[in-house]
């Protein structure tokens, strides 16, 4: 069981590492910008139409 948790461990760590964070952060915030946010302008228009 020990070593299932170790395992368990070391994949957690390189998937969950730092680079992959910022990575995934990085590509958000690309895609919105390349999208012209539309998180933030189909939220607008929904308030303002209601």
């Amino acid at each position: 069981m020990e070593t299932f948790n170790n395992m368990i461990n070391v994949v957690s760590s390189v998937v969950w590492s730092t680079p992959l964070v910022v990575l995934c952060l990085i590509a958000g915030l690309v895609f919105s910008i390349w999208l012209g946010f539309p998180q933030i302008r189909h939220f607008i228009l929904r308030i303002w139409s209601a």
